[in-house]
This record gives C-alpha cells, sequence and structure tokens, in this order.
C-alpha cells in the first residue's frame, strides 16, 4: 500500500528487497528490481544493495537461489566486473574455487571493475599454483595501486623456481618501498624473509 501510494519512495522500496530476501523469496525479489532502477535513477551502487541481497538468501536459503538473483543483477549491469567479482567471492566462500576463478576472470574482462579484481585474481592463482597469472594478476594491481608489491610478487615466485636472483629482487623491493609508511608491513615481511633464508639486509639500508 505504502509503494502504490509513493513509489518513488527509496527507501520503502529497498526495505521491501530486504524483507523479501530475508524471506528467501527470491522471484519476488527479482521481479522488484525494475522498479528499483527506476526510480534510483543515477543513484551509483544500487547494484551492491542487490548483491547484499542476494548473498543473504544465499547464506540462509540455498547457494543456487543466491547465484540466481547475482545473475539477474549481471544482466542489469552488464559492464560491472565488481559484480562478477562479488559472484565469485559467494562461490569462494562456498569453497568452489573453479567457479571462484571463472567469475574472476570474466570481472577483468569487464569494462567497470576495481583493484579487488586482481587483488582476489592474485591471490585465487597462487592458491591454485598457477604462479605466472598470480604474477600477472598481482603486477596489474601494482600498476593501479602504483606500488611495487608485484616485485616481491615476482621474487617470491623466482625462488618457488630455485632462481638464485630472487633475494636481489626481495632487495629491490625493500629499496623501493622502505619510506612508504603504508608498506612497512610488507618491507618487515620481505627482510624477514631474507633473514630466514641467512642473507642480511644491511646492504639495502
Amino acid at each position: 500500500r505504502a509503494l502504490a501510494r509513493a513509489p518513488e519512495r527509496m527507501d520503502i522500496q529497498l526495505g521491501l528487497c530486504w524483507t523479501y530476501a530475508n524471506a528467501g523469496m527470491k522471484d519476488e525479489l527479482i521481479a522488484r528490481f525494475p522498479e528499483l532502477q527506476k526510480y534510483a535513477g543515477k543513484q551509483d551502487g544500487l547494484q551492491y544493495n542487490m548483491g547484499d541481497y542476494a548473498r543473504v538468501i544465499a547464506d540462509n536459503y540455498s547457494l543456487e537461489d543466491g547465484v540466481a538473483v547475482y545473475r539477474e543483477i549481471a544482466r542489469l549491469y552488464p559492464d560491472d566486473g565488481n559484480v562478477s567479482n562479488d559472484m565469485a567471492a559467494l562461490y569462494l566462500k562456498h569453497r568452489d574455487l573453479d567457479t571462484a576463478m571463472k567469475y574472476l576472470d570474466e570481472a577483468a574482462h569487464k569494462k567497470h571493475h576495481d583493484a579487488d579484481t586482481w587483488h582476489n585474481l592474485a591471490l585465487l592463482y597462487t592458491v591454485a599454483g598457477q604462479y605466472q597469472k598470480g604474477l600477472a594478476a598481482q603486477k596489474t594491481l601494482s600498476g593501479l595501486q602504483h606500488d611495487s608489491h608485484g616485485l616481491l610478487y615476482d621474487a617470491l615466485y623466482a625462488r618457488l623456481r630455485k632462481n638464485a636472483q630472487w633475494q636481489n629482487e626481495v632487495n629491490t623491493f625493500i629499496r623501493k618501498q622502505r619510506n612508504n609508511k603504508q608498506d612497512q608491513a610488507y618491507v618487515e615481511f620481505a627482510r624477514a624473509i631474507l633473514e630466514l633464508a641467512g642473507r642480511t639486509h644491511v646492504s639495502v639500508l
């Protein structure tokens, strides 16, 4: 009744969607999405509100129904890689690494995505043992964030390959990042790696 009188009221629209999500009413929820879009106008981030509803359903009812909601969101926002990234996170939460990887790859090739996509790709590729792809993702992330974390990943990958130059690459990372206050944890981690390998880091100080 309230929506019939004031359909432009987004607080009522969103509240009804929360009600549907908490009740596990997937079809009724999806049916409300066009109205949400219509009255949201140019409001940013509506798709992420919708994603919250999908996660509620996936966590409390079924993964299949939650994914169905996400697929509808992806249909409404076809260029938004962050929606695909969120779908990947949902599958990862349910321990489906292969499907999570598929949606992350999809996210990386869409028009709009952010650094989280590349961070997650680097992490999942590494967990899966696909180190070359992990390194490529980490380097892309470093380019977006204007940092040198790709150097550290490259060095650790070189160590896995038993490349004797890996320690020099760790030193290069420390030298470049030692004055970056935000990266002190990474710098200390890099120094600890060298110390564990029996090599001093005095040469880069």
